[in-house]
């Protein structure tokens, strides 16, 4: 509507005014998201020609746009939120190398300890016991009991290394490594556990 009595439903309208004065022109626009109006007071001095351009744009939210000489939006807004959840388990295994640092009978300090690392802990394969300065140890013994207090392993140490197989221990759990001196005289007890 253009405030003087005349109407346009044309979808880019021109309209020239036939006489000076102020108008409240009135843009109204019907789509699939209902009606919706606007009006503005216009003033029209001399010969003047006043053009309207309207606009539909429809994407995934609804706009609007009048054009006069002042610019007006009328927009109508459709969010969606869509919420994803991810879940995902990440099992973390911890293996660490116990160190025993066995402090030698008979040995003056500075050199009367020999460190023995057994790895990995927990074991799930292979026990790998490094006996360090093995030498050193002559007459020691290493010695894995299990809580039932039976033996599971026993052997001098003088040898590098020993590779047990887990298999050879019978059971999961908790065992402790043993360490005696020459004299049989136990020096330290530390935890081992198997997978």
């Amino acid at each position: 509507a253009y405030g003087d009595g005349s109407v346009s439903i044309q979808q880019s309208p021109s309209y020239t005014y036939s006489a000076d004065g102020t108008y409240n022109v009135c843009l109204t626009v019907t789509d699939s998201c209902g009606t919706d109006s606007f009006c503005q007071p216009i003033t029209v001095v001399g010969p003047c020609t006043d053009t309207i351009f309207v606009t539909d744009t429809t994407f995934v939210t609804d706009t609007t746009f009048v054009t006069d000489t002042t610019f007006v939006t009328d927009t109508t807004f459709v969010t969606i939120s869509d919420t994803v959840i991810y879940y995902d388990t990440v099992l973390v295994s911890v293996t660490d190398t116990l160190i025993i640092d066995v402090t030698l009978t008979g040995v003056a300090p500075p050199n009367n300890t020999n460190t023995i690392r057994v790895y990995p802990n927990p074991a799930s394969d292979i026990v790998f016991i490094d006996n360090g300065d093995y030498s050193s140890m002559n007459g020691y013994t290493l010695k894995i009991i299990n809580t039932l207090g039976q033996e599971i392993f026993n052997s001098n140490i003088n040898i590098p290394q020993f590779q047990i197989p887990v298999s050879t221990f019978g059971a999961e759990g908790l065992y402790y490594i043993e360490i005696f001196d020459d004299n049989n005289t136990l020096l330290d007890t530390r935890k081992l556990i198997l997978n």
